[in-house]
């Protein structure tokens, strides 16, 4: 009779401990993605050269990040919306462009940076040459040329 007692027991542990490895677990639920992120890389227009250091943020304001050796930068954990992200890097013309941000998304900015001269302006370069009369082709000597922006 002890043997028969111990045998039912032995089969009702094992089934149970069988019965729990079987048992399905709940599957916990993930919360969806309410965030998003803005990436991308910042190059130099004339040589396409990766550019360091530059300042990266956006309005209305997240955060403000700079690019790393490769021209890369990324804002993480942005609310989704509408969003102006600016591209500042000293001796360069700052960059904006709009972009709408998606939770759980990842939206692409890419900058091509010109360069600027001292006034702040893209225009800017070296003009030689010797200004010559049309009639005789002799060089006019002390002539002032001025550039207009086109």
């Amino acid at each position: 009779m002890r043997k028969i007692r111990f045998i039912l027991f032995s089969i009702i542990v094992a089934l149970g401990v069988m019965g729990l490895s079987c048992s399905k677990e709940e599957d916990t639920p993930v919360d969806p993605p309410t965030t998003g992120t803005i990436s991308g890389v910042i190059t130099e227009q004339t040589t396409g050269i990766a550019l360091e250091s530059a300042s990266v943020f956006t309005e209305p304001a997240t955060s403000l990040v700079t690019t790393d050796a490769n021209g890369a930068y990324r804002i993480t954990t942005v609310e989704p919306g509408d969003y102006t992200v600016t591209a500042v890097k000293n001796g360069y013309d700052t960059m904006s462009v709009a972009v709408t941000v998606t939770a759980g998304a990842e939206t692409i900015a890419d900058f091509i940076m010109e360069k600027t001269d001292s006034t702040g302006s893209r225009y800017f370069g070296d003009l030689q040459g010797v200004v010559r009369n049309s009639q005789n082709g002799l060089p006019i000597p002390k002539v002032n040329i001025f550039t207009v922006p086109a």
